[in-house]
């Protein structure tokens, strides 16, 4: 292979690094802009696969919970899950079905399966809360 064809890129396929040939005192600067260049592409890259893989784990969820992601009620808790940035509950209810309240509580469940407190409803509960409250417990 002649040193032309080397210089100019032809020949084996190989890219050359840098890309074309820097004038005196400017390598470092091609440099900098192809890294930038790559690290913005790689950038890029990874957070389309993120979003592909956090995307077909909430339709792999919405699947657990009996439903088709392409529906509308599937679509609807799609919408849910990702304005409140919680999982659904996926407890077994009494139907025999799976739970499609959102979970923010104890392991993911809901407040009907386990999940969050709402709190005393009797003012006797009401009052046992508020004792414990200024004993510190």
């Amino acid at each position: 292979m002649s040193k032309n064809s080397h210089q100019s890129g032809m020949g084996s396929g190989a890219h050359r690094y840098p890309p074309q040939r820097a004038s005196p005192g400017t390598a470092h600067l091609q440099y900098e802009i192809w890294k930038r260049e790559n690290d913005a592409w790689w950038a890029r890259w990874w957070a389309e696969r993120d979003e592909a893989e956090r995307i077909e784990a909430l339709h792999q969820q919405i699947r657990d919970a009996g439903l088709e992601p392409e529906t509308p009620e599937g679509m609807r808790l799609q919408r849910k899950i990702e304005r409140s940035g919680l999982n659904l509950c996926l407890a077994r209810n009494r139907q025999g079905g799976l739970c499609r309240c959102l979970g923010d509580g104890s392991g993911g469940r809901c407040k009907f399966h386990g999940g969050r407190s709402t709190g005393a409803k009797t003012p006797e509960g009401r009052a046992r809360a508020l004792a414990n409250l200024k004993r510190g417990r």
